[in-house]
C-alpha cells in the first residue's frame, strides 16, 4: 500500500520535432516486506516466518529531452531517487537503503537513418550500483569462522553501464504489404563486465585469509535478428 504525489511539466517546440519533460515524485508506503536479518532462506518450510513488514519511502526526480524527426532521432534521460526502508529486526530497527535505491540513472539513445535501406543507432546506459550487505570482519570459534555483516545494505556494487549498438537493413520494396529487415546488433559492445554478485571465499591452504571475487554473466554479445511485419 503507497501514497504516491508527483508534479510534471511536458512541452513540445520546434514544431514538435522536440518535446521535454520534467517529474517529481514522492511515494509513502506501508506494510514493506522484507526478510529479517540472518534468515534462513534454504529448505526452510517456514519461509513466511522470515518475513518482516514495515514502512518505507522514496522520492525522485526524472528529466527527459527527445528528437523526434530529421535523420538523428533519439532521447536523453536522466533519473535521481532515493528509496529508503525500516522495519523491526532488520538493521536493529533503523532506515536502511531498499533494494531500488540507485541515485542516478542515465539512458542515450540515438538513431540515425544512413540511407533509405540503411539505418544505425546506439544505446548507452548507467546506473548507480545496487545496495549490498558486506561482510566486513569475522571471529573464530574454534576451527570455524563466522563472518560479521555490515549494516543492511550498507555498500553497493560497482556502478552499472554498457553500450549496445546495432546496424539495419530494409529488405521489403516500398508498397509491399510484407515488409522485412535484417538486424545486427552487438550487446555491451565494450565489454563492461557488470557485477552479477560478489562472493567471498577462504583461501584454500589459509583458512584465516579471506578474497572477494566477482561474478558477472557475460560481456559482449553479437546477434542477427530477421524481423517480419505484416
Amino acid at each position: 500500500m503507497c501514497d504516491q504525489f508527483a508534479l510534471g511539466y511536458f512541452r513540445n517546440f520546434a514544431d514538435n520535432m522536440f518535446e521535454a519533460s520534467a517529474e517529481v515524485y514522492y511515494k509513502n508506503m506501508k506494510n514493506v516486506i522484507d526478510f529479517k536479518d540472518h534468515a534462513e532462506l534454504i529448505g526452510n518450510a517456514d519461509l513466511e516466518q522470515e518475513l518482516r513488514f514495515g514502512k518505507g519511502y522514496s522520492y525522485g526526480l526524472e528529466v527527459m529531452v527527445r528528437k523526434n524527426q530529421g535523420p538523428l532521432s533519439g532521447w536523453v534521460s536522466y533519473t535521481y531517487s532515493r528509496s529508503q526502508r525500516k522495519a523491526d529486526d532488520i538493521n536493529e530497527g533503523d532506515w536502511y537503503r531498499s533494494p531500488y535505491d540507485k541515485p542516478h540513472n542515465i539512458s542515450i539513445v540515438a538513431n540515425y537513418e544512413l540511407y533509405k535501406k540503411w539505418s544505425v543507432s546506439a544505446n548507452w546506459v548507467y546506473a548507480t550500483g545496487a545496495p549490498v550487505t558486506y561482510p566486513t570482519g569475522r571471529f573464530q570459534i574454534e576451527n570455524n569462522y563466522i563472518p560479521i555483516y555490515s549494516g543492511r545494505n550498507e555498500y553497493r556494487y560497482p556502478a552499472y553501464h554498457r553500450l549496445d549498438l546495432a546496424a539495419t537493413m530494409q529488405l521489403s520494396k516500398p508498397g509491399k504489404r510484407l515488409k522485412h529487415d535484417l538486424t545486427f546488433s552487438l550487446y555491451n559492445a565494450y565489454g563492461r563486465k557488470n557485477p552479477w554478485t560478489i562472493l567471498f571465499n577462504q583461501e584454500a591452504d589459509m583458512p584465516d585469509v579471506s578474497y572477494a571475487e566477482q561474478v558477472y554473466l557475460f560481456t559482449f554479445i553479437p546477434s542477427v535478428t530477421w524481423n517480419f511485419t505484416f
